[in-house]
């Protein structure tokens, strides 16, 4: 009888070979003098082997995929062990097979000039120098401009250059990770390894046509890689390098903060950015603009934007033809009533529903944020100490617009994220505070200040580092405070019953992982802790303020439940999780407030009564307590303090100066 090949009886032929591939690697392991332990492993994988080969031979029957699926299984299994192995034993060395390396490719570097047979390129901020071969006209190498650079297999010489000389010119609107939108060219693809240059330049303005940069000579330095953040929202003088249709670099322009400030308006219930319907009117003429095309609207007109996923995504800009009109948003409620905007409304379709976006002068924004921001019938000096703070604030977010609203084309957005924008309607005495600190900033060493605020304090500032985790600001600092006395708020107290805590926690505690997962750490069974997603701790056993900052604000406290044991971090996660809700707090003054969703100020104590489930909770002030206590400013100007005066007081080192 012939003997059948392993051609007809597969998983012979492949018994065969992974016999004959231990044996290999067992013979190349001794030839290295492996230990004993090493031999016994492979010893063990051939005995898995030979025992899958009898249960085959005894009957199991499988169909042929499933054998070779086992099989390949079986291979790779013993490949790591021989591997681990291997790695075990630190005298054991097989030979590395050869593998020919890629070439290098060095992208977006900046192409900085040639020297003879020299091609010289920053990388990283590194000047280096390579070869240029025959092959390449170095007189038809442009320089001065971004490029890829592919090197030969010893990284000596220049293989392959792409030049990249192209750019182009226009505001900044949006800026997210992926793309870019540039007015005039519309959104643009970010290209991965794309990189951002601050040049050195001289005073020339002439455009040479070998330079990209637009004739602004090098001046004896190097270029600078910057971060994308300074690619700022509402900048305009920057050049983008542009290839194969995307940005793959950004020459950065002369430093300047945008002219006008662009505003995210929220829903009705300020929780999305995204609109099903917008309505806007108003008491002049006014006009639609699409790209080149534009339509008049009559006084009293109604223009209706509806969300359409079938129609181009495109943005519509909306405009007052009298610039001292404004625009109403009918759609839209702020107070029981329809909000009024100054500058220019855009309108961005999307395919999650329609942007709305308020583009305007930063004075005329302050005009919007003041009267929501504090009471209009404060004294004039306190607003204006306002007016200060919040111009101080918009700037310092014009100047680093890249955080969530970037991307969606905004420096701000219109909710306590922020500042709260039109949430009331403008008022003749906030508008001239505006009107008398016009251009008027917080300055600290030069620098623009961070100039917080909050409603009420309970007799101490608290430290930046605190409550944000910051490292020290010189003038964010926990002081004892004079002023605050005959606020309600500066005490009061609320009891929660446990269960309602346990709710909360439910309803918001994965929410508050997501936004920041190492503000709250789980217990793991050796007693560390860890960050992972987590939506419940189940029963409460105890409730424990467990850290204290300056000023006796809570930092860290300690949740232990049933199912889980939490560390939380950050007086805002704190007040979130212990929120009253619609249990009364009794203030100083023996009024009752319900219907709150953080507690008022995390200057707390608190008691748990276990018989009872109850949580005994004493606090003080409003707010996060970090800068000017807003009642205390109102106290501070009607004692007849001005408002350089109750600057000084609650940001010590400080000066207010005109803005640059």
């Amino acid at each position: 009888m012939e003997k059948r090949s392993d051609f007809c009886y597969p998983r012979r032929g492949i018994f065969r070979k992974q016999q004959e591939y231990v044996k290999l690697v067992r013979k190349e392991l001794q030839k290295v003098g492996t230990d004993a332990e090493n031999c016994r492993r492979l010893e063990r994988m051939q005995g898995i082997a030979e025992s899958l080969k009898k249960e085959v031979r005894d009957g199991m029957k499988f169909r042929k995929a499933g054998i070779y699926s086992i099989v390949l299984g079986l291979f790779c299994i013993a490949g790591l062990l021989v591997w681990d192995c291997m790695r075990e034993e630190e005298n054991v060395r097989l030979p590395v097979p050869v593998v020919k390396e890629e070439n290098t490719i060095y992208k977006n570097v900046y192409i900085d000039k040639i020297e003879g047979s020299k091609l010289l390129f920053y990388n990283g901020g590194t000047l280096e120098t390579v070869n240029i071969p025959d092959s390449i006209q170095t007189g038809e190498v442009k320089t001065k401009v971004l490029g890829d650079i592919c090197l030969n297999e010893d990284g000596t010489s220049v293989e392959k250059l792409s030049l990249k000389p192209d750019t182009i010119t226009g505001r900044v609107l949006s800026v997210g990770t992926k793309k870019i939108e540039i007015e005039g060219y519309g959104k643009l693809p970010i290209e991965k390894e794309a990189k951002v240059y601050k040049l050195p330049e001289t005073e020339a303005d002439a455009v040479d046509e070998n330079n990209a940069t637009g004739g602004k000579e090098m001046a004896g330095g190097e270029p600078e890689e910057k971060s994308w953040k300074e690619v700022l929202v509402g900048s305009k003088n920057h050049q983008f390098v542009v290839a194969d249709k995307k940005v793959c670099g950004v020459f950065l322009g002369e430093e300047s903060v945008p002219e006008q400030i662009r505003v995210v308006i929220t829903g009705n219930s300020h929780k999305d950015y995204f609109h099903s319907k917008v309505v806007i009117t108003c008491d002049g003429g006014f006009v639609r603009e699409v790209g080149n095309k534009k339509k008049n609207y009559a006084a009293g007109k109604k223009l209706t934007l509806k969300e359409n996923a079938g129609k181009k995504k495109t943005r519509i800009r909306i405009y007052p033809q009298n610039k001292e009109d404004v625009l109403k948003v009918t759609s839209l409620e702020r107070n029981q009533d329809a909000p009024t905007y100054r500058g220019v409304l855009e309108v961005e379709r999307t395919k999650k529903g329609l942007l709305l976006v308020n583009e305007l002068s930063v004075e005329d924004y302050l005009c919007g944020v003041l009267p929501s921001e504090m009471p209009a019938e404060y004294d004039a000096e306190a607003l204006k100490a306002q007016a200060v703070c919040a111009r101080s604030y918009a700037y310092q977010q014009m100047e680093t617009s890249h955080g969530n609203c970037a991307k969606y084309g905004g420096n701000v957005d219109d909710t306590t994220a922020y500042q709260v924008y039109k949430n009331q309607p403008e008022q003749p005495s906030t508008n001239q505070a505006v009107e008398e600190t016009k251009g008027e900033v917080l300055t600290y060493g030069g620098k623009i200040a961070s100039a917080y605020y909050y409603a009420v304090s309970g007799g101490y500032s608290a430290k930046a580092s605190d409550v944000w985790g910051a490292g020290t600001i010189g003038y964010l600092v926990s002081k004892k405070l004079d002023y605050d006395e005959s606020s309600p708020w500066y005490s009061w107290k609320t009891v929660l019953d446990i269960s309602q805590i346990e709710r909360n926690i439910d309803n918001i505690l994965r929410e508050r992982w997501k936004a920041a997962p190492d503000l709250i750490l789980t217990k793991k069974g050796n007693g560390s802790f860890e960050s992972k997603d987590i939506s419940t701790v189940g029963k409460i056993d105890a409730i424990k303020i467990t850290e204290y900052g300056e000023g006796k604000i809570a930092k860290k406290m300690l949740i232990k439940g049933s199912k889980a044991t939490i560390e939380v971090s950050s007086e805002y996660n704190i007040r979130a999780l212990l929120a009253p809700g619609n249990t009364s707090i009794k203030r100083k003054d023996g009024s009752n407030v319900k219907g709150q969703t953080l507690l008022p100020s995390g200057f707390i104590t608190l008691k748990e009564d276990r018989k009872k489930g109850l949580c005994y909770i004493r606090g003080k002030g409003m707010g996060h307590g970090v800068g000017m206590s807003q009642f205390g400013a109102g106290v501070m100007a009607k004692e007849g303090k001005n408002y350089t005066e109750i600057l000084s007081y609650y940001f010590p080192g400080t000066k207010v100066c005109a803005a640059q």
